[in-house]
């Protein structure tokens, strides 16, 4: 289970990178479908994290 490690250094990575889109107004109309698919992405890793943690605790 390394993946647990880095999944809050791949989420900040990932809002940076979110941020960094947000910033480029400009380019943000083509690249919109692309924002909402990484946030969409974003909230299915930190539910499933959210799962997987919670059955982690109760296995202990």
């Amino acid at each position: 289970m390394y993946f647990i490690g880095g999944i809050e250094d791949m989420t900040t990575m990932a809002l940076s990178v979110i941020s960094a889109l947000a910033r480029c107004r400009s380019s943000m109309d083509s690249l919109n479908p692309l924002a909402l698919h990484t946030v969409n992405e974003l909230r299915k890793i930190s539910t499933v994290m959210a799962i997987s943690n919670g059955k982690s605790s109760r296995g202990r």
